[in-house]
């Protein structure tokens, strides 16, 4: 009997060794084992990186849209601006009995004017079109002939005279202007004017 209660003794000291061990790997060996693997992502994570993936590509494909955006918007604004230029224009060549609003800051004396050997064009940019015109346009530039007249005044019948030769302005005065008619300006004393 005491070898069987040796035995027994043997065989409970095993089993609980046994246990404690198997207890011991369970409690300590597999938690820290499950912690450290890590290779194997779980589905959640496969389907956010997914997710990612698509945003990013979306992103990208909206970024490449509002660079379009901007381009075109870029070339919008430039048609506009050219558009509001061009209407500025339009506006001041409305024909108006007076010159455009700062005209006196260029006629300092009724017979001269710091505009003189300017352009026809410049001229026009900055007093507008001249309510009253004769014009003599030649085979040669040089020739062609132009005297506008604007009425600066209201209730007063002066006139601003412009002569220009060969495209650009000669002289100016401001004398009575009782219409073209009787402006005498095609009589003969202007004829060096035409002429010449």
């Amino acid at each position: 009997m005491n070898e069987n209660r040796r035995i027994a003794w043997a065989v409970l000291a095993t089993a609980v060794v046994t246990a404690v061990a198997v207890g011991a790997l369970f409690l300590f060996v597999l938690p820290a084992a499950e912690e450290n693997d890590v290779t194997e992502p779980s589905p959640d994570i496969e389907q956010l990186e997914s997710r990612i993936a698509e945003l990013e590509a979306e992103n990208a494909e909206l970024q490449t849209l509002v660079e379009g955006a901007q381009a075109e918007n870029a070339e919008l604004q430039a048609a506009l601006s050219e558009l509001e230029e061009e209407r500025a224009r339009i506006a001041r060549r409305e024909i108006d009995h007076a010159p455009a609003e700062g005209w006196e800051e260029y006629f300092p004396e009724p017979e001269s004017t710091t505009l003189e050997g300017e352009s026809v064009e410049d001229v026009l940019e900055l007093l507008g079109e001249p309510p009253f015109m004769i014009r003599s346009i030649a085979a040669l530039p040089n020739a062609n002939r132009e005297v506008w007249v604007y009425v600066p005044f209201e209730d007063d019948p002066t006139g601003l005279y412009l002569f220009f030769k060969g495209n650009r302005l000669e002289s100016s005065r401001l004398d009575e202007f009782p219409g073209l008619y009787l402006s005498g300006l095609l009589d003969a004393e202007w004829e060096s004017f035409w002429i010449e």
